[in-house]
């Protein structure tokens, strides 16, 4: 194997561990030096989540405590396990081709006539901005996905700040959602609720079905809600930066590219004529 070939695989190997950390435990970013037990959440079930995930699709049965080891080791194990396996090793280089050559594909497209919920179609990444942006307002600055409602009353009450507009915002979602919030739910788990009960009500998309008829390259991204690992892969991949805001309000993969794309266009601009 060429050296060429050694980091076409490392990185294919890398992208593949990090989307599965990425869709267990909702962390923000990928760093290397971080360990898992960091990472997860929910701890311990978080990691057999993870182990279980590697398995399917490493074919490598880990039966050690992977809690302390860091994302670099993780890195490292793996890719060693697939430069052993033949069949592996092609399936993860073909991977990396694949994706490396993907094209804008025709996307999904969705209802989204009006700000009227009967009017649209709704989804999970959707659900989640429309809550992130109602709270936001209220309780005077940006809440994170994984904040619990409670940590969030009990800090404004320690800052002395009234939390009586926040319980009425709640109250309202509670009610547009037909859901019951419970203090205990992080934001997420409002949001995956909500999902839940439009789905019922026929007013949303199954994420994991819309999932599987995405374009590859958008699909795991858009499952992961964190918006600020998206921000660093566009940067990475096209050389822009797009605010949390727009991304937050993009409905469908075409208007993310057409924000990308938009961005990539003022940044030849200013390139072409720069500031006196």
């Amino acid at each position: 194997m060429t050296k060429q070939d050694s980091q076409t695989l490392r990185r294919s190997v890398i992208n593949n561990v990090n989307k599965i950390l990425l869709n267990s435990t909702f962390a923000d970013k990928i760093d290397t030096t971080a360990k898992l037990s960091d990472l997860a959440i929910f701890g311990q079930s978080d990691i057999a989540l993870i182990k279980e995930r590697i398995a399917d699709m490493f074919k490598i049965d880990i039966t050690q405590d992977i809690s302390d080891f860091s994302i670099g080791q993780l890195h490292t194990m793996i890719f060693i396990h697939v430069c052993n396996s033949e069949s592996l090793t092609k399936k993860f280089m073909d991977l990396a081709h694949k994706t490396a050559s993907i094209k804008v594909q025709q996307p999904i497209r969705h209802k989204h006539t009006s700000d009227n919920s009967d009017d649209k179609t709704w989804n999970l990444k959707l659900i989640f901005a429309h809550i992130i942006k109602e709270i936001t307002p209220v309780y005077g600055r940006s809440v994170q996905s994984k904040e619990k409602l409670s940590e969030l009353i009990s800090e404004a009450q320690d800052a002395g700040r009234d939390t009586s507009a926040l319980t009425k915002k709640l109250k309202e979602l509670e009610e547009f959602f037909n859901i019951k919030i419970d203090l205990s739910m992080r934001i997420y788990n409002i949001a995956r609720t909500a999902e839940q009960s439009f789905i019922a009500q026929g007013k949303a998309v199954d994420s994991k079905v819309e999932r599987s008829e995405m374009d590859p390259y958008w699909a795991p991204l858009y499952d992961t809600m964190s918006f600020k690992y998206l921000k660093d892969v566009i940067y990475t991949d096209f050389g822009v930066r797009i605010s949390t805001y727009k991304l937050c309000h993009a409905k469908s993969y075409e208007e993310y590219v057409k924000l990308i794309q938009d961005a990539q266009q003022r940044k030849a601009e200013r390139l072409k004529e720069p500031r006196k």
